[in-house]
């Protein structure tokens, strides 16, 4: 875990001894993925006459790729779907993996679209959706929570352990050290669930999935009697925010 990606979310590491490395992520989160049908083997001029074989039969889809660094999370989903209702346009982010093919497809694309639409087709539309978004922010925000009891899995300014990660995971090690618990040395990967409420408490802590109970058991005790955290805001007011902690034992 020591290389760094100019693209990819990297795990965060702590000096050279082995420790729990953290990472926050965001429970949910899939970021409007598209799928395409394509043939790995696939060359820049077969990719490019599928993107016009597409075009013709209406099938419009437009992906970019590598780590998307959004400030709002419910505007790219909202954009999303304003393409797919006023264009037919199918958009969104295919990760990290990328080769020749996919690109040349997503150029053809891009050029078909625009010649349809018009120049700078992304930048322009987004200046469009954003205009129709901002009156409403409030009300989509709330009608895409509205049967999450959870809490929200975004907000403008995401919760915070005092002093930030590297401050928790110093207060994880302690934790352990003082509990006795040496196993977990080399055991894996633990992801943790739980609640941020609006006042910074910790509640409705769970292993997402089970590898080893007693360091789950452990580390679920361990966050619950942490500090108080500083609470997500959104909308400018404090709000309860749902993360997943994944634990890696370096």
């Amino acid at each position: 875990m020591t290389d760094k990606s100019p693209c990819c979310q990297q795990l965060y590491k702590r000096n050279v001894r082995r420790r729990i490395t953290l990472l926050t992520l965001l429970l949910g989160i899939s970021f409007f993925g598209t799928s395409q049908d394509f043939d790995m083997e696939e060359t820049c001029e077969q990719a490019e006459s599928r993107a016009s074989n597409d075009f013709e039969n209406d099938k419009m889809q437009i992906t970019s790729y590598g780590l998307i660094i959004s400030t709002d999370y419910y505007f790219e989903e909202f954009y999303s779907k304003y393409l797919l209702e006023k264009y037919q346009v199918e958009y969104g982010n295919g990760g990290c993996i990328i080769w020749d093919a996919l690109m040349c497809y997503e150029d053809k694309m891009l050029k078909l679209v625009e010649s349809k639409y018009g120049e700078n087709f992304l930048k322009r539309t987004r200046k469009e959706a954003l205009k129709e978004y901002k009156p409403y922010r409030t009300q989509i925000i709330e009608e895409y929570h509205k049967d999450t009891e959870g809490g929200y899995i975004y907000a403008d300014t995401m919760p915070e352990y005092p002093g930030g990660f590297p401050e928790l995971l110093d207060f994880v090690d302690s934790e352990m050290e003082k509990a006795g618990i040496s196993e977990y040395k080399g055991a894996g990967k633990f992801f943790i669930q739980l609640v941020v409420e609006p006042d910074g408490s910790i509640n409705s802590l769970k292993s997402v999935r089970t590898t080893n109970e007693e360091i789950e058991t452990a580390l679920i005790n361990i966050l619950r009697s942490a500090p108080k955290w500083k609470p997500g805001i959104l909308n400018g007011s404090p709000v309860k925010v749902q993360l997943v902690l994944p634990f890696y034992n370096e």
